[in-house]
């Protein structure tokens, strides 16, 4: 048997199961992207902080 024949499984399945990797990955992404959207039209807008106005402190 040539060593040309041997084939190393683990070599060839590396880029498959890169590939599920990056799927999976991808699908969290629009998931959360998507409930971040969901978020952001049912939210209600914070009113903003009004600043006091305290001028220059003397010593």
């Amino acid at each position: 048997m040539a060593e040309d024949e041997v084939i190393d499984f683990d070599e060839a399945k590396r880029p498959h199961v890169f590939r599920r990797k990056e799927d999976k990955v991808k699908a969290i992404k629009q998931a959360f992207t998507a409930a971040r959207k969901e978020a952001a039209q049912t939210a209600k807008p914070k009113p903003k902080r009004k600043r006091k106005n305290k001028g220059k402190r003397r010593k």
